[in-house]
């Protein structure tokens, strides 16, 4: 990467970073919302840009009168979610689109499309894309276990072992969840098999795909079910956050399955067309046929989760992860600094 060019394009230049709104008090998953925004500008002032910080809100003409006022050559969109609402997510690049102020990570349409888990799985299904049957409601489903999931919220809230129903309980889990955190559930056939995580960075124009690793869990009891629950990602006290692990080194006879599974990864970009950088999950049938059961766009990019540490496998440091993200940002400006 040539961050001489980085610093021409972003010397003396502003840079916006909007993030989440933060609770009061503070949510677990949060905590690392504020201490991000300030490592990135921390990152982007050594390579010359003038960085602020602000909250998204649903304001949107309050958000449109910041950003003409600062002027900035580009936003690091950092907004999971507006006025709390995940399904909201697609408002921050589409009003940066609207006002044509590149930005980084996935489109606006990419993110609309990901952030409803069952408008996803729809076009999982008419692109041949393998994800894991689904019910809304908990009518029309076949005997087995399904884990109940939120149709719009991600970082796993809501989720813990009792999300994990038989056939018989699904309905009424569906109902318990959604008067207990609002919002739609849904229930998706649960795969008690192996979990894989593959990051996508754009770089030099081409989203490529990352060295993906496998969630694996250490010494869990038989009664505690294997799932990235909300209390195994926030939760440092939790039996989920320090017995679960990233295993990034695989035998041989598992080549077969990680190709597989990177094919599907990389269907899943083209799809929804996944540009800046994103992360796919996906859990692993008895007969061997990864399943897609999460499309992140613009996923935690905490320095000590899996995104960085995919990256680093293949010798990119955390610096030039950011400095692809903004590159990606900046497509047309590269074009015409490549061309002068």
């Amino acid at each position: 990467m040539d961050f001489e060019q980085i610093r021409d394009l972003l010397a003396g230049n502003k840079i916006i970073i909007f993030h989440d709104e933060i609770s009061k008090p503070v949510q677990p998953d949060e905590i690392g919302i504020v201490e991000t925004a300030a490592w990135l500008k921390e990152i982007m002032e050594s390579f010359g840009a003038r960085v602020k910080s602000f909250s998204f809100l649903l304001d949107l003409a309050a958000m449109k009168t910041i950003i003409e006022k600062e002027k900035p050559l580009l936003v690091f969109n950092m907004v999971d979610s507006v006025a709390g609402k995940g399904r909201l997510a697609h408002l921050a690049p589409a009003l940066f689109a609207a006002l044509e102020i590149p930005y980084t990570g996935c489109n606006n349409n990419s993110i609309f499309m990901v952030s409803d888990k069952l408008l996803a799985k729809k076009i999982m299904r008419q692109n041949a894309i393998p994800t894991p049957d689904w019910t809304e409601n908990g009518g029309d489903i076949g005997p087995g276990l399904y884990i109940v999931k939120s149709v719009y919220e991600h970082a796993s809230i809501g989720l813990d072992d009792a999300n994990v129903v038989g056939q018989r309980d699904v309905q009424e889990k569906i109902a318990e969840r959604r008067e207990k955190f609002g919002g739609e559930w849904f229930a998706e056939k649960y795969i008690d098999g192996r979990e894989f995580s593959i990051p996508l960075l754009e770089i030099s124009g081409k989203t490529e795909v990352l060295p993906l690793y496998e969630i694996c869990y250490r010494d869990y009891p038989r009664d505690k079910r294997k799932i990235q629950d909300y209390a195994s990602k926030w939760d440092e006290d939790s039996f989920g956050y320090n017995a679960s692990y990233r295993e990034f080194f695989f035998p041989e006879k598992d080549f077969a399955l990680l190709d597989k599974i990177n094919s599907v990864a990389k269907k899943c970009q083209e799809v929804f067309e996944l540009s800046g950088y994103a992360r796919i999950d996906m859990r692993v049938t008895e007969d061997g046929i990864p399943m897609v059961i999460d499309i992140n766009p613009n996923p935690s990019i905490e320095p000590s989760l899996g995104f960085f540490l995919s990256a680093a496998r293949i010798d990119i440091d955390y610096r030039k992860v950011i400095g692809y993200m903004l590159l990606a940002a900046l497509r047309d400006k590269v074009k015409s600094y490549a061309a002068a």
